[in-house]
Formats: C-alpha cells, structure tokens, sequence
C-alpha cells in the first residue's frame, strides 16, 4: 500500500524505459510500442494507464549507471528457494548466499508446468468486452464508418444496436463479443485495439505455421508500410470452395495466399472503412471456428469427411472425440507463455477491476492505506529470482483486487494467497478471482490453487498460517508507518529457513547489529540484499528504484550464540551486514 493521488480513470498504459534488474551488467530492454499489459501489486488507479501518485516521503532513488550487457548462461532457470536440505542447522550453500552474483532466467522464460484445462470454455456469467462498454456506453464514440454510405448510422454508439464483432478464442465453445467503438479518452479501455491484439495472440500461438499462413500475413510481419489497399482478388471469401493441388487423393481446399485476410483487416482498421473491417473479421471467425472443428488439418488443407484416405482408401472420418486442434496444442503445453498469461491478466482485469475503479479511489490520503501498485514486468522479475514452482507457495499482505495473486497463479502454477483489508479492493477481488479462472479456461489454461481473503493481517489467524507455509511473500510497506512495520516482524519468527519476504521497506535498519540486546529481535533472523527496479515499475514514482529481499537466515543467529557460549572474546557484537546494492 502506497500514498497516492489517483487521475482520472484510465487503461492505457505506457511502458516507460527498462533498466536492468539483475545485479549482473545487462542492457536496458527497450520500450515497447504496444500497449503493455497491465498488473499491480495490486493496487492501481486505473485499468490501464497509472495514476500519477505522490508517496509519503520523498525517494533518493535514481536509475542506476548502464553497463554492457552481459551474456546469459544457457543451463535452465535455478530455484532460489532453499529446501530444508539445506537450512539443516543454519548452514546455507554458497549460491544461495550469494545471490547478487548468481545469474537468473529472463522474465519471459516458460516456468515448466503442466498447465492446460480439462473443462471447455463455455461459460454464460462471464463478464465480456460487451459487458464492460454497455454499462459506460456515454463514455465511448463511433471509430468506423461506411464510405459508401454517409448516411450511415449503424457504427454509431446505441444502448442495444452498436455495431460488434464476435472472436473464438482458442478453447472449444469460447467466444466473446466486441463492440466496435473506441473510448472518447483515448486512455481508456479500447475494445477495437483489444479484439485485433487477441487476435493475432491466437493466430500465432495456437496454429500451426501452415493453418496461421491461411489468415495472410503474419501479424508479427504487418507494419505501418503494409498498410496499403490490398488487390481486389484479396477480398475473396474464405469459405471452402478453393482448392490448392497437393500429392494426396484427398479432396483440399485451403485459402489461396492471395486471401491476405490479417492486412486486409489492418487496413480496414487504418481506413476505418466499418463494412470492409466486419466482413473481414467475420470470415477470419469462420474460419478460426472451421479449424477448431478439425475441418483443417495442421498443413492447412481442408480434411472431408467422405473421401478416401491416400494410404489404404479407408473413408476419413471424423473423430468422435473433440477435434479442436488448438485444444490438443495447449494440452501438450509444459508451461504458460509470457504473452498468454499477460493477456488473461491484462484481459481480466479490463473487466473486473476497470468499471469499479471511482471505488477503489475512497481511501484515506497518506495513510497506511493508500493505494499503489506494482507493474507486471517486476512481479515476473521476482517470481523468476526468487525461483517460484508449482510446488510454492505464495502470500501477499495487501493483495488489493488480487492482481498479483493471479499473476503468480498463473505465470508459476504455484498455489497463491492473499489478504486484503480495505472493504472496496476486497470486495471487487471476490469477483476478479472467478472471472479469471473462466477467462483462463478460454485460453485453455489453469493457474494453481487461489484463495483472496478479507481482513486485517495483523491480527487475522489466518496469515499466520499461511505465513508458516509459504516460500515467498510480497509486502508492498512503502507506506506503511513504522509502528506497522515493526508489528509486521513479528509474522516472521514462524516463517520456515530460506523463505523469502519482498518489500519496498527494509525491516532492519542499516546498522543493526548482533547484540545480547538484539538477540530476540525479529531482524535478527532476516538477511537483507537491496536490489535495484526497473523506471515504470511501481505507480508512486517514474524513476528506478530499490526493494529488498528479506531471507529467513538464521544462521548469523545460531553463529552468535555458539560464539557466547563457547565465551569468545569478540562474542559481544557481531555487525549484521547488507549485501550492496546492486548497480548497473
């Protein structure tokens, strides 16, 4: 929870320029020209542009010198978690210690899990891209329009008859309808940007490179120069009927190359030419929904049913079970892509969390619960460091809508937990949690096992039973008051050997020390390293920054009392010490 001033509502936005988080030297990822997916900690302004907040005291942060970039080892991401093999007795081995020398897989790197869903995609209390633009249809205005016809109106905003288009998503029975107008805040939810980013996600993550070449262009390859009109034989229908020679006695007929469906549809979108842009879509959704019922097999050729096979003129039958081959390609799947879980995020929380945000504002100023948020890029930046599997364990204190709990889920499979005691955020997390396991499902995925609760974490039973379990925990105490963060301590002195707590604070002052006045100290049992953030990452200031990572080490402890003990003469203080900063 951080002070905040919350702008006006918004869900746009921009990604501003990455520096590295690794303690290595490595260059800054550079900005991105599309709209980035949003997440918190969880506490954001809006869905999708961050309100500008002013925190409770003023940050010395500044972004940390560039060096030249390092080279990444090629062995597979190491588990920063330590197992009880090696907490034994205090002892920790040297990797685990030295972690600000020790490399780190990329945030983009697949977590490997099991992770597709048994269950269809069906649902009929899914809230929809329709959903969200109905109930704020005053706040959107027409895009496209008809250039054949001035007159018009079908493109226009109405309660009921607004012009829309209908995407399959990947899961078989998953469909979702979009409205095509655009927000008269250009920060706000756009439906249009959405349904084409879906899209081109499904086409290229989900197909077979042949059935992904009968939609035309790659969407990886459309750029601003393609964006011409395209030749008149490229409007061609897709419907079956075309047929392109193949050494097979099976009867075939894929979309010819000159069916450049995507450019079409990018160039209508740049026209805003409406009637050209929904037929477009509409033959892109029919044959999305041919595919999905196996009428085309993975080389893009159409498969009927009452021909004979090439090898033994047996008759090609459809299969009896579900033919989808999208959902036998996720099936497959060792873990959830980087752009999938960012989208079901990003998707989510546009629907849940975005219509109740004027909530979400009544806080009080500069208190312990004012509202901030973390972006997704540094919470995968941690999930990766600290080496969450799906057999962690995650909590996080002040879980606001619960974005971040999702986030984990998902990204690591891993089970995931987390408290919220302002009414408003808990209230609108009761609803996000479920919506984001149906739109999971339509993507075809599951995340790990969820659970957001309601209450105050200092004094919640609950928590401290969580905290015994888990491997990783976020608290975002940027502004929390010192009494709260003392009074937080205390959760620690249960936590199991090698457990991680993350936190924009530190909890032990920089000069403690090993005392016989400290020895019962909380801190006592917390080894620190202060890490640096990437600028854009937390809602409260634009620049880089610092967090730290809290280690349940009681191996210092143990050190020390074994030197009094044995009455060492240098037994009486014993200076804890910080691991630096990490600088680029």
């Amino acid at each position: 929870m951080v002070a905040a001033t919350p702008s006006a509502p918004s869900t746009k936005r921009k990604r501003a320029p990455e520096l590295p988080l690794t303690p290595v030297s490595m260059s800054p990822t550079p900005s991105e020209e599309k709209q980035r997916v949003p997440s918190s900690s969880d506490r954001r302004p809006h869905p999708a542009k961050r309100a500008k907040t002013t925190p409770t005291k003023k940050a010395s942060n500044t972004p940390p010198a560039k060096t030249p970039k390092r080279k990444r080892a090629a062995s597979a991401v190491p588990p920063r978690l330590v197992g009880a093999s090696d907490a034994g007795n205090g002892t920790r081995s040297p990797s685990a210690r030295s972690r600000s020398t020790t490399e780190f897989g990329s945030l983009e790197d697949i977590i490997p899990r099991e992770c597709s869903t048994t269950h269809d995609g069906w649902f009929t209390d899914i809230i929809s891209a329709e959903t969200v633009v109905k109930k704020l249809m005053h706040s959107y205005k027409s895009y496209f329009k008809n250039p054949d016809d001035p007159t018009d109106k079908s493109f226009e905003p109405h309660p009921i008859n607004f012009p829309f288009v209908e995407l399959e998503y990947p899961n078989t029975n998953a469909r979702e309808r979009f409205p095509l107008l655009v927000p008269k805040d250009e920060d706000h939810y756009s439906p249009v940007k959405e349904v084409k980013k879906s899209l081109f996600t499904i086409i290229e993550t989900y197909l077979s490179p042949s059935q992904a070449a009968l939609f035309g262009t790659p969407p990886g390859q459309l750029r601003p120069s393609d964006f011409t009109p395209p030749k008149s034989d490229s409007l061609v229908s897709s419907s079956p009927g075309r047929s392109k020679s193949r050494p097979s006695s099976r009867s075939v007929s894929p979309v010819p190359p000159s069916n450049d469906l995507l450019r079409t549809l990018v160039w209508a979108n740049n026209q805003r030419d409406g009637p050209l842009f929904v037929s477009t879509f509409q033959k892109i959704s029919e044959l999305l929904r041919a595919i999905k019922k196996g009428e085309y097999d993975e080389d893009g050729f159409r498969v009927d049913a009452d021909t004979d096979d090439q090898m033994g003129d047996r008759p090609q039958l459809r299969p009896t079970s579900d033919p989808n081959p999208m959902r036998k390609l996720f099936q497959s799947w060792k873990g959830v892509s980087p752009v999938i879980w960012k989208t079901i995020v990003d998707e989510t929380y546009q629907r849940a969390v975005g219509p109740n945000i004027p909530l979400l504002r009544k806080y009080q100023a500069w208190s312990s619960e004012a509202y901030g948020e973390l972006e997704t890029d540094f919470v995968s930046d941690i999930v990766h460091y600290v080496g969450l599997t799906p057999s962690s364990n995650f909590f996080d204190m002040g879980s606001g809508v619960g974005t971040v709990v999702l986030q984990a889920a998902l990204q690591a499979g891993c089970t995931a937990s987390g408290i919220e005691k302002s009414p408003n955020p808990a209230a609108i997390a009761k609803d996000h949690l479920p919506q984001f396991q149906k739109r999971c499902r339509m993507w075809g995925v599951e995340p790990g096992d969820l659970e957001l609760l309601e209450g105050d974490f200092t004094d919640d039973h609950r928590v401290m039973e969580k905290m015994k379990n888990a491997d990783l925990v976020l608290c975002n105490n940027y502004a929390f008051t010192e009494p709260l963060n003392q009074a937080l301590l205390h959760h620690f002195l249960d936590m199991k050997e090698g457990a991680v707590v993350i936190s924009l604070r530190s909890f032990v002052p920089p000069d403690f020390r090993l005392t016989d006045r400290t020895i019962n100290s909380p801190a006592a049992i917390l080894r620190v390293e202060e890490r640096s953030f990437r600028a854009g990452s937390v809602s409260w200031m634009p620049r880089a920054g610092v967090y730290f990572i809290n280690t349940i080490d009681r191996s210092l402890l143990t050190a020390y009392l074994n030197e009094v003990n044995a009455e060492t003469p240098n037994a009486g203080t014993v200076r804890r010490s910080r691991t630096p900063r990490s600088r680029r």
